[in-house]
């Protein structure tokens, strides 16, 4: 209510000075009128004339006043109405997504309980549609809501990284889903289709994404520790800022993949290739390049993989071969 008496007051205030000035206006206008025709007819009929008119103008003005507020009400009941209508239909959103994850939990609780979810191999008729329940509700709901729905799959076990328990998001289809800030941590998405997903800010550390598909993926700002990327698919993947410590990344393919500001520390990159990839700042200290392949790099210097591990073992361009001091490769080399 605070609001709205503000805003009222704002607009009457606006108004008040309106008013004020459109009246000093026509004032200092009709005396200027007057002065006028009274030199040019020099008849002192138009001078007796002025008071009448100038009183006559004074509802006009009043009227255009009027007017005036009223169009500003209109407006501000119309902005008034809008900002109502927002917040219920936020609440009505709010409400829906809270249904749904009501009806989320109680079906699972029904598969661990009567179905024996938990026990089952991961190809069992019950967990696939457990898999399909939780794809359908994650993508429904917002990020503070869907990281509720991984910490009761992660303290059921159905997300866990041992192979006896089965893993819901196992294989799942989460392509261009918005997972923005949802908590993944300690979570199996072995080959999990996360393709043009939005990750930004969102938790995988110590994560197993072994041979997941990530082609597209914003990972803007993302944790990934000690995250298992062996084999992972990460073409044109956005790690702008992301913090890859520790993570292994074995094989894995980041062709034109985006890693500037990325913290690779202590990272395998063993066999990774980064064709393309833009590694502009990527800090690459205590890294392993054991057959890492930075052949067609962007923005690669000496300095970054000097600080890593077997840098020595890695395959580079020609041009940054020479950068490095060493030998042209053959011709046949890129």
């Amino acid at each position: 209510m605070s609001d709205i008496f503000n805003q009222v007051q704002t607009q009457l205030s606006w108004f008040t000075d309106l008013a004020e000035n459109f009246w000093g206006l026509l004032q200092n206008w009709m005396a200027s009128f007057w002065s006028i025709l009274g030199k040019l007819l020099k008849n002192e009929t138009v001078n007796n004339l002025q008071p009448w008119l100038q009183a006559l103008a004074s509802p006009i003005a009043l009227i255009i006043i009027a007017s005036q507020i009223n169009q500003g009400f209109e407006k501000l009941k119309l902005k008034e109405d809008l900002s109502r209508d927002n917040e219920l239909k936020r609440r009505e959103s709010d409400n829906r997504r809270q249904e749904i994850l009501r009806q989320y939990f109680q079906q699972m609780t029904e598969l661990i309980t009567i179905r024996e979810l938990a026990e089952a191999s991961h190809e069992a008729p019950v967990v696939c549609a457990a898999q399909a329940l939780t794809v359908t509700v994650i993508r429904s709901l917002d990020s503070a809501r869907i990281g509720q729905v991984i910490s009761f799959l992660r303290s059921s076990e159905l997300a866990s990284l041992e192979k006896k328990n089965p893993s819901i998001l196992r294989n799942a289809d989460l392509s261009l889903t918005d997972l923005s800030q949802a908590n993944f941590r300690s979570v199996n998405l072995e080959e999990a289709n996360l393709t043009r997903a939005n990750l930004t800010g969102a938790d995988f550390n110590s994560a197993k994404l072994f041979g997941t598909k990530l082609f597209g993926a914003d990972f803007n700002g993302a944790y990934l520790n000690c995250a298992n990327l062996t084999g992972a698919y990460l073409e044109e993947a956005n790690l702008t800022g992301a913090n890859l410590t520790h993570a292994n990344l074995t094989g894995a393919n980041l062709t034109g993949a985006k890693l500037t500001g990325a913290n690779l520390f202590g990272a395998d990159l063993n066999g990774a290739y980064f064709e393309e990839a833009d590694l502009d700042g990527t800090y690459f200290e205590e890294a392993d390049l054991t057959g890492a392949d930075f052949t067609g790099a962007l923005n690669l210097e000496v300095k970054q993989v000097k600080e890593a591990r077997n840098w020595q073992e890695a395959k580079y361009s020609i041009k940054f071969r020479q950068k490095l001091g060493w030998e042209k490769e053959p011709e046949n080399d890129s």
